[in-house]
């Protein structure tokens, strides 16, 4: 069966992680942590080694890419996201075959949106730099609840606003939260394996894909 009718024929929301699912940010988010980096007389990482990190949380990110305990994490936290509010995201990190997916998701009338650990501000400086803002009316971002993923809570909102049931709902993402996140609340998971793959347990996915191009 063709990949898109799999989803025509039993989904009407699609919600999709951010960050290594549609918008490849590392190098911004890099690019940020080797500056405070230098400023504290360490090495320079590579991009390879935060990739795990990324889809963490703020809180856990900094804690391990900057070698800081935890007691020191916000200050530090505080630096970076200052830093990364006034970067631009470009179109450029939006990853080949997104736009066009998204669009033909929209000409289906399947609902789309966001479930994301990135703070609400963040993600809106990343739709709006992009083409990206048109698509997601509602969304959740890491810092609207009391929760992150892979809390339950934080998928739920986007399935309760739309009055959407698991069964008609797909998640797509790139990472072992997702995946778990997914599982928790029992809805089907899409990997897109060419994110930031951080070793998604195979059990949880139930599709692989490489390319939003193979669409």
């Amino acid at each position: 069966m063709n990949i898109l009718k799999m989803i025509m024929n039993s989904k009407n929301l699609v919600i999709f992680d951010l960050d290594g699912t549609l918008i490849d940010s590392a190098e911004l988010v890099l690019s940020i942590l080797n500056l405070q980096r230098v400023n504290m007389h360490k090495e320079l990482l590579e991009k390879k080694k935060i990739i795990p990190w990324i889809s963490m949380g703020g809180e856990d990110l900094i804690s391990n890419a900057l070698d800081v305990s935890k007691k020191d994490c916000k200050r530090y936290l505080n630096e970076f996201r200052e830093i990364y509010l006034n970067l631009k995201t470009p179109e450029s990190l939006i990853f080949p075959g997104v736009v066009r997916f998204l669009d033909i998701l929209v000409r289906n009338n399947i609902i789309i949106s966001l479930c994301t650990n990135k703070p609400r501000k963040l993600v809106q400086n990343s739709l709006e730099d992009t083409s990206l803002k048109k698509y997601f009316n509602f969304f959740v971002a890491g810092d609207d609840l009391n929760t992150k993923k892979p809390d339950m809570q934080n998928l739920l909102k986007c399935m309760n606003y739309y009055g959407i049931s698991k069964e008609k709902t797909l998640f797509i993402g790139d990472s072992k939260i997702d995946g778990q996140l997914a599982n928790k609340c029992d809805v089907e998971f899409w990997l897109y394996s060419s994110g930031y793959n951080d070793g998604v347990d195979p059990n949880l996915v139930n599709f692989s894909f490489d390319s939003y191009l193979n669409f």
